[in-house]
């Protein structure tokens, strides 16, 4: 019994801490359609929103490039309770491979788990059906943020991220997109 206690111990301290020790991901600043956006980040892309829907369309990476498939990238709809704009994320769909949706009590996300799937130059889309919260008439202030990271066996271990310098607001700014 000691030494199943012991081994677990030494996988708690060789593998769980560190990664958690890791799992801070560099904050890559603020990003417009013109400036300071980095290699993850779409160069492109159009956010339209409404109490049932987000829509995600022109995502589109540079062209050549070529990702990893040991990365993933989200784009996060952030807030730090999400839940007064949207209360659930009850659906996804799209063209980005290997697209999956994620709701946490700060954000609402799309995300591509194996970036090698990308081809830079290639537009996709996603949206992500919701259920309007209980403060979304008020307007919400939501930041668009793109990560970038590892992907494990359930969810990614983030490695940078920047965030788009207009938020949407659920009352008064229901759009937001950048171009190149």
């Amino acid at each position: 019994m000691k030494k199943r206690i012991l081994a677990l111990m030494l996988v708690i301290t060789v593998f769980i801490i560190p990664a958690r020790a890791v799992s801070v991901a560099t904050n890559d600043g603020i990003f417009t359609g013109t400036s300071n956006r980095k290699f993850y980040t779409p160069v492109s892309c159009s956010i339209e929103s409404n109490s049932q829907y987000v829509y995600f369309n022109l995502l589109k990476w540079q062209e050549h490039y070529e990702f990893g498939s040991l990365y993933y990238w989200e784009g996060e709809l952030r807030n730090p309770n999400i839940a007064d704009a949207y209360s659930n994320v009850t659906a996804v769909i799209g063209s980005l491979p290997y697209l999956y949706k994620e709701y946490d009590k700060d954000d609402a996300s799309i995300g591509c788990r194996d970036m090698a799937g990308i081809v830079g130059g290639t537009n996709y889309y996603a949206r992500l059906t919701m259920e309007k919260g209980p403060k979304y008439d008020q307007g919400v202030e939501i930041y668009f943020e793109s990560e970038y990271g590892i992907y494990g066996i359930t969810d990614g271990l983030p490695l940078n991220y920047q965030t788009f310098a207009t938020p949407l607001n659920t009352k008064s700014r229901k759009n937001i997109a950048w171009l190149p």
